[in-house]
């Protein structure tokens, strides 16, 4: 009997252990350090022309593309200690769509 119950407190004890080292995991997230720029691209003559610019656009550091082809534009969020604007420009325009920063409207 007491044999039994050594044996249970054990088994109740590293229960304990291995159920409080499953969810000691951390969940705190890396808070990226994200820019968002807006191009303004030409020679987009058809709706399917954003696909190529999407994939061209979407460089390691990109976080998202967006293309509308309504308004010409193509919006990246993107990384700075991994891409630049300059890079996101000469991706573009070597797919064959020229790009450049948009320029503020007043």
């Amino acid at each position: 009997m007491f044999i039994r119950l050594i044996f249970l407190c054990a088994l109740f004890v590293s229960g304990l252990y291995l159920t409080s080292t499953v969810y000691a995991k951390s969940s705190v997230e890396v808070q990226k350090n994200l820019q968002t720029a807006v191009f303004d691209v030409q020679n987009m003559t058809c709706p399917m022309c954003k696909f190529t610019i999407k994939k061209a656009l979407s460089l390691k550091g990109t976080d998202k593309v967006s293309v509308d082809y309504d308004n010409k534009t193509a919006t990246v969020i993107f990384d700075p200690g991994q891409t630049n604007q300059a890079a996101l420009i000469k991706a573009v325009t070597n797919a064959g769509y020229p790009a450049s920063t948009q320029k503020a409207k007043k």
